[in-house]
């Protein structure tokens, strides 16, 4: 199996409801920002940048792994964190 890597950038959605997302898949944190299951892993690099006078959190999230399996996780990922613009 090739290990890929694919980076998704996220805003607007805190830090702490990725690590709550992991940690109820049954992931194994790893450090602060690391997250290991048994055929793949996640990173987490939080920043903040400024919109004007409004801070954003944004967070840099890159899965690793077997690309058939890191494209399963990215898919149910996205569904989780889906928002609706307004």
């Amino acid at each position: 199996m090739d290990k890929v890597e694919k980076t998704l950038d996220m805003g607007g959605i805190p830090t702490w409801e990725f690590v709550q997302y992991f940690e109820e898949l049954g992931c194994k944190q790893e450090g602060e920002d690391t997250f290991l299951d048994k055929n793949w892993r996640v990173n987490l690099v939080e920043s903040e940048e400024m919109l004007g006078s409004i801070k954003m959190t944004r967070v840099k999230i890159t899965f690793i792994g077997d690309e058939k399996i890191i494209d399963h996780v990215i898919t149910n990922f996205r569904k989780m964190f889906m928002r609706a613009g307004g």
